[in-house]
């Protein structure tokens, strides 16, 4: 009489992963496929700036062109008051 054991065992596989390179551990976070980085918007730009259609991020701030009647641009990202001439 002869016994023949068949099985499996002994050496786990385990599934495939990403990378340890591709890893995003915290306080990164995964947003669209991307590890950010914190401090960086969903969209990429840093935080405190806006996330423009043609990729560029713009400062906080009002943009050139953006000051109301009666101001004008400061050159950076604010606006100055017109004031008349002292008497």
């Amino acid at each position: 009489m002869a016994v023949v054991l068949v099985g499996c065992g002994g050496d786990s596989v385990e599934p495939p992963g990403p990378p340890a390179d591709d890893l995003c551990l915290p306080p990164s976070r995964l947003v669209n496929e991307r590890c950010l980085e914190p401090g960086v918007q969903d969209d990429g730009c840093p935080a405190g700036t806006l996330g423009l259609a043609d990729g560029s991020c713009q400062p906080a701030g009002v943009p050139s062109g953006g000051c109301a009647d009666g101001f004008v641009h400061d050159g950076e990202v604010g606006c100055e008051p017109i004031l008349p001439a002292e008497p």
